[in-house]
């Protein structure tokens, strides 16, 4: 037998609220019954009109955790127990910026939300990323969605074409894929993929952005790689001199971490991992020179008579930055035959270093200086570490880049 059907034309709906609860205690979701697949005498809808909806996510504690205001939403087809055609136009907060989607939704499930179904493409543009203080730049999106609203599966490309972070002299043309999976009940995304290219550097990526107990905002955590990279891509992000202090190809692999907050970029950036760098070449000419005195070796000349860039060897170590400042620890590499030892700080923001190693280093150190210097070295030779053949130097790299100074550090406390 027929049952019979109520049949709309177009439904306007003005200042829509809908806050969706979280999951049950037992994990279960509450039952929302708006389109439901258990519906009872069938309602046909040719044309829903919602503009100005706004969605709310509640967590446990009773908190709106993440928030949607539809400035456009219209479905089309709807009906009892059917997916519905949808388009959509959104805008985001964080970033400020216009989202645009469109796709299938649906049959909704009353008594778990989480399992009804959403596909389509998306557009967001004109993000401006100057919302976050210690960015500047405008970011651009677009993909493709398919999966239920616990884990829609989200493929798509990212371009922020002039990207400047900090103080940062540089402004680079960024760019990226990714593949993540969105929980649309309380905003967290898995990212199981993301390769960012800038420069000839390509860092892989992986994490999570989620929201923490007790704290508002959300939290990015990721793990990053990057093999064959160049060290100058990733300093000329956060320097604002002209020629990064060193050029040439490194391996990364860090964690960071990017809490919420009022606070500048950099600062609130945490960063711990391990490099290695081959290839490596001083930019800094005068820093250089001053490590070749210290290390005895002649500098090398051009045919012009100019000061070649000297290579640096198996430049390695460890670093961590949080409140925009890094600490490097157990970094070794070797320069002009002479093996060396560094550790200290540097200042993202305002770039102040304050480093200080050890040269090991063959024969006498004094005889590359002259006047006072040498002197000086000679008075203090027998306080230097000294083994067979060997002399240890011990050195200090302070000041602002990129009129740091390099000099002896005779007096250091040990």
């Amino acid at each position: 037998m027929l049952r019979s059907r109520y049949r709309l034309s177009t439904v306007v709906v003005d200042g829509m609220h809908v806050t969706v609860p979280p999951p049950l205690p037992d994990g279960s979701s509450p039952i929302m019954p708006l389109t439901d697949v258990k519906g009872g005498k069938p309602v046909e809808i040719a044309t829903i009109l919602a503009d100005g909806t706004k969605l709310d996510f509640m967590s446990k504690s009773g908190e709106v955790t993440f928030s949607l205001i539809v400035k456009r939403l219209a479905f089309d087809g709807v009906g009892s127990g059917k997916a519905v055609t949808y388009r959509a136009s959104l805008w985001n907060t964080e970033p400020p910026g216009e989202i645009r989607a469109s796709g299938q939704f649906g049959p909704w499930y009353s008594e778990d939300p989480g399992r009804s179904r959403i596909s389509g493409t998306y557009t967001f543009e004109r993000a401006d990323l100057g919302t976050f203080k210690g960015l500047q730049g405008i970011l651009s999106s677009q993909g493709k969605l398919d999966g239920s609203l616990h884990h829609i599966g989200v493929t798509g490309t990212v371009r922020v074409p002039d990207l400047r972070v900090g103080n940062s002299g540089h402004t680079v043309n960024m760019s990226a894929e990714f593949r993540a999976a969105v929980n649309a009940t309380d905003g967290n995304i898995d990212l199981q993929n993301v390769e960012t290219h800038w420069g000839r550097t390509t860092v892989q990526a992986s994490g999570e952005v989620e929201g923490k107990p007790g704290k508002a905002g959300k939290v990015v955590g990721l793990e990053l790689t990057s093999v064959d990279g160049r060290v100058e891509d990733l300093l000329d992000l956060v320097l604002a001199a002209k020629r990064a202090p060193l050029s040439g190809d490194v391996n990364l692999k860090a964690r960071a971490e990017l809490v919420p907050g009022p606070r500048p970029f950099l600062e609130r950036l945490k960063v711990v991992g391990d490099f290695g760098l081959t290839a490596t070449k001083f930019a800094d000419r005068n820093l250089q020179s001053k490590l070749d005195k210290l290390s005895q070796s002649a500098q090398k000349k051009s045919e012009s008579g100019a000061a070649e860039l000297t290579a640096v060897s198996n430049l390695r170590g460890h670093v961590e930055a949080e409140d925009a400042v890094a600490t490097l620890r157990n970094v070794s590499f070797s320069i002009s035959g002479t093996d060396a030892k560094v550790q200290g700080t540097c200042n993202l923001e305002s770039e102040r270093v304050d480093l200080h190693g050890n040269l090991r280093t063959r024969g006498k150190v004094y005889v590359t200086e002259t006047g006072f210097k040498s002197m000086l070295l000679r008075a203090m030779s027998p306080f230097l570490k000294h083994r067979e053949h060997e002399t240890f130097v011990p050195f200090k790299i302070t000041g602002t880049y990129p009129d740091a100074n390099v000099g002896l550090d005779l007096f250091r406390s040990k």
